[in-house]
């Protein structure tokens, strides 16, 4: 998705004219989010390019459909954090929050994008309580 158009719709979404470089900071809030909640590396847009650069430059990391069910929402909560809105904002991040948990559920991540799962982890269950435990006893 065009950058540009991107920023003009999280604006028109929420009735605001904020500036470029807010806005994608504000995206890149929430692909870091996406990245905590779906284990993955999305990357960041990037903000070292000069204003007019943004009309040409696309971010096709995250699949169109995506980008509209969760940068906008996200963004648009925090333009709207920013604007003292509080029950607008909780609409917005409760979108958001919506569509990321159907995001983790059914969205396959890219090879290139998913962290690799180094831990280790162990889980030793406590069964003494359990009704066929031979530790409880009668």
């Amino acid at each position: 998705m065009e950058i540009l158009s991107l920023v003009d719709h999280i604006n028109l979404a929420t009735d605001e004219d904020f500036e470029l470089m807010t806005v994608l900071k504000f995206c890149n809030d929430a692909i870091a989010k996406i990245n905590v909640e779906a284990k993955a590396q999305f990357p960041f847009i990037d903000l070292s390019l000069k204003e007019k650069l943004y009309k040409t430059e696309e971010y096709v990391a995250i699949p169109e459909t995506w980008i509209r069910m969760l940068i906008v929402p996200f963004a648009a909560g925090r333009i709207k954090e920013n604007d003292s809105s509080q029950f607008e904002y909780q609409d917005w991040y409760a979108q958001f929050d919506l569509n990321l948990r159907r995001f983790t559920d059914d969205f396959d991540i890219p090879e290139e994008y998913q962290i690799p799962d180094t831990k280790v982890k162990f889980y030793e269950g406590d069964l003494t309580g359990h009704i066929y435990s031979p530790l409880r006893g009668w």
